[in-house]
């Protein structure tokens, strides 16, 4: 069957980007589709695969070929679990079509049983005339936001977003999902302007589109559910970290910036005005006189964020989601109880967690049957609960002056353990103070390279072929394993220059005389390929 032409001024409507491992469900995905879009030639679907996974390396070979609809896919190695799916949002990002208008991010669960929805779709282009929104279309498309932390546990879960809002933003995400940063994006967007009574309104909810299996950890088992539960501690408070919220409340100024300047500043007739980043304010400048025509500043508080990130982490679970209208009910030992299991969860303790949990549920078998054992786990519970519950009293009752005597001892005792203690007890309170932000552009390509050991690879290759030099090594191995993960053949380097300029560093020293370099790069590709089948997760 003949794909339709595109008639329209865009290339693409729309570039669909989600990760998949799993055969049947991303096949059912791209057929349910092709049945229900009229005009195929107008949508992409990107997906993102694991390495070594082979059946679904299989499934997208035979899909590229075959299906109505345009499918790409990069095939990069995971490092890490479910919370480190995000980066792979960036390495989508580069590969998608330059002239796309809007991007969805999607799952492989996910229907749209709505014949031709991409006419529908169409309604919705040029909303705007300098084409930055947000088409809002989840269960919580209706949620209006009064406090931050809303963005982490309920954010707009499958919101059309138009390429341009994300080039502006430069990715997709650097760090944790992107509903849930794009969520604080555009709750910052709103924040900064909320005293204009004439504020831009760039979230749009639509009612036009019906999903099935929409959600997440869906037909996960409490365990699975439990360990995913785990691994998104750490993110989530790395999300809501000083570093992060900033980049956030940037990204939605610069936004700010781009629609007050094609608004109120773009005349054709004369030169565009620039566009600046300087001292946490988003500037405006005249392009010949550099006089400033307007602000955008998007600083935040740091200490706020450090005592809310703190104060929150004693109710983890209250504030992020579980909160009820009359949590001042709950007794204190079930807040220990709770922040207890949180600490558990964060330090991946789920065994822990497990051996209670079934504890528990003894003990409330031999509460039923009221017998001898019952009364002495009775006992022993309460001892328990009784010396938990005072274990902070009992020290907050120390007086200062022993505390200091102690801390002194122990220094001189043993200075080295002394300083391993306050190393950690120092790494704690940055976990709830600061975060380093990802580098320019992190990708799960990206990501991988940065852990390889090149010196310890190039030991193993100099054993094979002695006359590989060392001085562009490093550089010719990430040149071959971008062109693996994103299924670039190696005389089409070229024509691909910014995917690997995006992620490799100094890579033009190489890109600049290609030529001169292809010997080697072909040469290191042979024996990578012959030796390790490009595979190379033992050298992490």
């Amino acid at each position: 069957m003949m794909k339709e032409k595109n008639t329209y001024s865009f290339k693409k409507l729309l570039s669909i980007h989600l990760q998949s491992n799993n055969p049947k469900n991303f096949e059912d995905f791209v057929i349910s589709m092709e049945e229900n879009i009229k005009e195929h030639d107008l949508i992409e679907i990107i997906v993102k695969i694991d390495d070594d996974d082979i059946a679904m390396n299989k499934l997208l070979e035979k899909l590229v070929l075959n299906s109505k609809i345009n499918v790409k896919y990069i095939s990069t190695p995971l490092l890490g679990s479910f919370a480190d799916l995000w980066r792979s949002m960036n390495d989508m990002l580069l590969v998608c079509e330059k002239d796309t208008y809007f991007l969805w991010n999607m799952n492989d669960e996910m229907r749209i049983p709505i014949k031709e929805w991409d006419q529908i779709l169409k309604k919705y282009v040029k909303l705007f005339p300098d084409d930055l929104y947000r088409l809002r279309t989840s269960c919580f498309r209706n949620r209006n936001y009064a406090d931050i932390w809303e963005c982490g546990f309920s954010p707009e879960t499958s919101a059309i977003t138009t390429k341009k809002w994300i080039d502006i933003c430069g990715d997709w995400n650097p760090t944790l999902g992107p509903d849930t940063f794009n969520q604080l994006v555009a709750y910052f967007f709103s924040y900064h302007d909320r005293f204009n009574k004439n504020k831009e309104i760039r979230d749009i909810v639509i009612n036009d589109f019906t999903f099935e299996g929409e959600g997440a950890s869906l037909g996960l088992t409490r365990k699975q559910k439990m360990k995913r539960l785990s691994d998104t501690i750490d993110p989530w408070f790395k999300l809501f970290s000083y570093k992060i919220l900033t980049e956030a409340s940037r990204r939605s100024q610069k936004i700010r910036a781009n629609i007050y300047l094609e608004s109120k500043l773009v005349d054709k007739n004369y030169e565009k005005p620039i566009i600046v980043d300087k001292s946490k304010k988003i500037k405006i400048l005249h392009p010949i006189s550099k006089k400033v025509l307007a602000i955008f500043p998007y600083k935040i508080s740091r200490i706020k964020i450090l005592f809310r990130n703190i104060i929150r982490s004693f109710q983890y679970f209250t504030y992020a989601g579980g909160g009820v209208e009359r949590r001042n009910i709950y007794k204190f030992h079930k807040k220990i109880f709770s922040y207890i299991y949180f600490i558990l969860l964060k330090r991946k303790k789920i065994n822990i967690v497990q051996f209670f949990r079934y504890l528990s549920i003894t003990y409330v078998m031999f509460a039923r049957k009221k017998t001898l054992l019952y009364h002495i786990a009775r006992g022993v519970f309460h001892f328990f609960k009784i010396f938990i519950i005072n274990i902070p009293s009992l020290v907050l009752k120390l007086p200062s002056y022993i505390i200091v005597d102690i801390l002194v001892i122990f220094k001189r005792s043993n200075p080295v353990k002394y300083n391993s203690v306050r190393l950690k007890f120092r790494k704690m309170i940055e976990y709830f103070y600061d975060y380093r932000t990802a580098k320019n552009y992190e990708s799960d390509a990206t990501y991988f390279l940065s852990k390889i050991n090149y010196e310890k690879l190039h030991k193993n290759i100099s054993l094979i072929e002695k006359n590989i030099s060392k001085d562009n090594f490093t550089l010719y191995v990430k040149i071959l394993l971008i062109s693996k993960f994103y299924n670039i053949k190696l005389e089409n380097i070229s024509k691909n220059y910014e995917i690997y300029e995006n992620q490799i560093k100094k890579i033009n020293i190489i890109l600049s005389n290609l030529d001169d370099h292809m010997d080697s790069i072909k040469n290191l590709d042979r024996i990578i390929y012959n030796k390790w089948n490009y595979n190379l997760r033992e050298f992490v």
